[in-house]
């Protein structure tokens, strides 16, 4: 009886190990599973940074956009002559810039 205890202890640890093919595969898989996050991670942070710059230009366009609509509506008032007129314009575009 004591023999057979022990026969059934080595066939369950037996079982429980894995056979080499199976190993391997699974340390592929952890690499390459590693692997996938890695470039996840990476195209996400991109993502990310491309998404902020996007929010940014939008949000400097909305400004010149309205400094344009300002220009535009300060610029219908006639000044006394062309050169003024010129001047004028000129200060107006560095104030939007």
């Amino acid at each position: 009886m004591g023999m057979q205890l022990r026969n059934r202890n080595t066939d369950h640890e037996a079982s429980q190990e894995l056979p080499a093919w199976a190993s391997l595969l699974i340390k592929k898989f952890d690499s390459y599973s590693a692997s996938t996050e890695r470039s996840l991670t990476l195209t996400f942070d991109r993502q990310n940074s491309l998404y902020s710059a996007i929010i940014k230009v939008r949000a400097d366009t909305n400004k010149i956009d309205e400094k344009m609509r300002t220009i535009a509506w300060v610029g219908i008032k006639e000044m006394r002559d062309e050169e003024t007129t010129k001047r004028f314009d000129k200060e107006a575009v560095k104030e939007v810039i």
